[in-house]
This record gives structure tokens, sequence and C-alpha cells, in this order.
């Protein structure tokens, strides 16, 4: 099978790149949302790092440098940041498992999160920010927010890396959500190691630890002690009195190097 050519070639873009494009430079001069998702809500297919590689492709057309505080996986972060940016000018957002992270999850439909965000949505036309989201599936996500979405990627099983594109449209009789297939598919590289990709790994190992400690948390006379803790002062310890290098102190404790920097980041370990 032949491989699809690059989406992102401008001597002859995909369909994909023409439709964000024509949304942000055209007539409408609004932002836009796409969602990716995988096929039978398989992990490992390349969500994330479809969504970081298409986040640092579009920078690049729109000549916008990201920032770390780009991608996140929480609901108020996004918020803050869509706050920040300009508007005038084109940008990027990724939120990362916008579902599983519990931003916008079907289950939850009136909760205050998924109405904010859809608040948040609403008001975006005015801004030229093109915000990515991943998720297991795009059913996953509460309906009034499916509804606000502008265009799909959906990971194939096989072969890795490649995907559909679809525009999603409500039809105006019933509401329905469909999916208007957007050229063919199209070939996202892998961006492992990549400091963007590995931030968001980080935040996913952090959000982890937390829901575990919120189950699995020890109490002495009637008082919650974090287990984390541990774990932070063992990092401190080996690299601050023996001289581990992260990485070796990371796998002392069972967490990966871009975890030690998100906490180093946020103040809950002291390296000197």
């Amino acid at each position: 099978m032949n491989e699809p050519p690059d989406p992102f070639d401008l001597d002859n873009p995909h369909p994909l790149v023409n439709r964000i494009l024509q949304d942000i430079y055209g007539p409408r001069q609004g932002g836009l949302k796409v969602c990716v998702d995988a096929a039978s809500s398989r992990l490992g297919v390349g969500k994330t790092s479809t969504a970081v590689w298409m986040a640092c492709e579009l920078s690049r057309l729109f000549d916008y440098e990201l920032e770390f505080d780009d991608f996140t996986l929480d609901g108020e972060q996004y918020k803050k940041r869509w706050r920040e940016h300009s508007g005038d000018s084109p940008s990027v957002i990724v939120i990362d498992e916008i579902s599983g992270a519990g931003i916008a999850p079907s289950r939850k439909a009136m909760s205050n999160s998924n109405q904010e965000l859809a608040r948040t949505w609403e008001l975006m036309r005015t801004k030229k920010i093109v915000t990515i989201t991943t998720c297991a599936d795009i059913n996953f996500i509460d309906s009034a927010l499916r509804k606000l979405l502008d265009i799909r990627i959906h990971m194939l099983d096989k072969p890795l890396f490649h995907a559909k594109c679809y525009v999603m449209k409500t039809s105006f009789a019933k509401s329905e959500i469909r999916n208007k297939t957007l050229g063919g598919r199209i070939r996202t590289p892998s961006m492992a190691g990549h400091p963007f990709l590995e931030y968001l790994d980080a935040q996913k190992l952090e959000l982890l630890s937390r829901q575990s400690l919120m189950h699995k948390a020890v109490h002495k006379d009637g008082i919650a002690i974090n287990p984390r803790l541990a774990d932070y002062a063992t990092i401190e310890r080996l690299m601050n009195e023996e001289g581990w290098s992260q990485k070796n102190a990371a796998m002392a404790v069972g967490v990966s190097s871009p975890a030690i920097s998100l906490w180093k980041d946020k103040g809950l370990v002291n390296i000197r």
C-alpha cells in the first residue's frame, strides 16, 4: 500500500489542512475544535502523538510559538490559556484525554466543567484558536460538546499512525451528529521523545498518582497522609545528597523523568 503524502505539504495540502486554514483566514475568521480519537477505542495508536504533531505543524504555519502551557489535561488551565491568547493572531492549544481526565465526560453531561467548556467553545468563534483534543472514543465526550466540534481525526488500528478525517456536522431535523469524509487517509509521524509529548505524559502520570492517592490515602489520628511525600523526599535525597541523575532517581521511585520535571516546576521537590 502506498504511503499517504504529507498532509502539510503546502504545494498539495490535504483537505484537512485546507479546511483549517479556510476557517482561520477565510470569511469566517474564527477558531475551531479538532478531536483525535481511535477506532474501537484502541490505546497506543498515536492519538496524543498526532495532537502534538498537528499543534507543531499548525504553529509553524501560523508563526505561533508554542509553549508548554499550551498542552494540558486540566480544564481550568485550558480556560486560563484561552483567555491569555489574544485571538488576533492564530494559535493552538491541546487538551489531552478530554474525557478520561474528567474535563468533559459524557456521563456527567450537566457538570460544571462540561457547561463551562461549552460556553468557552461557543465564545471561541471570536478568537482564532485551534483547540486539539484527544479521547479514546468521541462518544465518550458530552453530546452537547460533540455538536460544537468541527473536525474529527479517527486513528486507525492498522497501520499505526494512520487516520481518516471527517467534518463534524449536526443535522437540522434531528440534531444528529454526522461525519462527512474529509479527503483520503493521512499518515502522522511518531513524536516519541518530543518535549511536548513527554510533558503531557508527565501530566498523565501525575494525574494517575493523584487519583491513586485519593483511594489509597493513609490516615493517622484522623489526618490524611500523602504517600507520595515519601517519593518526593527520596528524589531530593538521591539527587541532592547522593548525586544521582534525574533519570536514575525517577527509575528508583517508579516514575518518569518528565514527572520529576513537572514536580520541580510545581515546587513539590527542591533540587539544588
